[in-house]
C-alpha cells in the first residue's frame, strides 16, 4: 500500500481543514475520504500501477497534465532535502544542500 493515506492527512491537516470540509470541498462523502484517511482503501495503487506499466505519469493518464511522462528518477536523501527546502522557501537550508550535492558529486567524478 502506498503512503497515500498518511500525505492525505498530512495535507488536511496542514490546511486546517476537517475531513468534513475537505470531503465537501472535494466533491466525495466523508465516508469515502474517512476510508481514505484510515488506509482501508487506496486510490492510487490501481491507476499508479496502469501509469507504471504504461510508462506514462498519473497526471497524464488523469488528463491533468499534457507531458506524458512516466519516467521516474531514484532521488537520495540529500536531493530530497534540496527539494523540501526549496518548497518551504528555505533558503539557508537550500544552500546546506546544494553544497552536500555538489560535494558529493566532486567525490564521485561527476
Amino acid at each position: 500500500m502506498s503512503d497515500f493515506y498518511k500525505r492525505l492527512r498530512i495535507a488536511r491537516d496542514r490546511r486546517s481543514l476537517t475531513q468534513s470540509r475537505l470531503a465537501a470541498q472535494a466533491g466525495i462523502s466523508l465516508r469515502q475520504l474517512t476510508r481514505y484517511e484510515l488506509g482501508h482503501f487506496d486510490p492510487t495503487a490501481t491507476p499508479a500501477a496502469l501509469a507504471r506499466t504504461l510508462g506514462v505519469s498519473l497526471d497524464w493518464l488523469a488528463g491533468l497534465s499534457e507531458q506524458q511522462g512516466g519516467e521516474t528518477f531514484e532521488l537520495s536523501p540529500d536531493e530530497w532535502a534540496l527539494i523540501r527546502a526549496l518548497r518551504l522557501d528555505d533558503y539557508p537550508a537550500a544552500l546546506v544542500a546544494m553544497a552536500v550535492l555538489m560535494s558529493a558529486d566532486k567525490e564521485h567524478g561527476v
